[in-house]
């Protein structure tokens, strides 16, 4: 399976390549995230709300 790196306008992506993005673009999000909140104060549906992981420890 190919890996998506970046969205081209006008390009049709199968079902696959959309979630590979999508699941970079979240993991990348949450790693910004956990930067600047403290993850042990946060409760799993806070974490999940957050788009980081339950599991995720900084």
């Amino acid at each position: 399976m190919q890996t998506v790196r970046c969205a081209a306008w006008g390009k049709t992506y199968t079902p696959a390549q959309c979630r590979a993005q999508l699941d970079r673009d979240l993991e990348r999000h949450a790693a910004g995230t956990a930067m600047c909140i403290p993850l042990a104060r946060l409760t799993n549906g806070q974490k999940v709300a957050s788009s980081i992981s339950p599991t995720t420890s900084v």
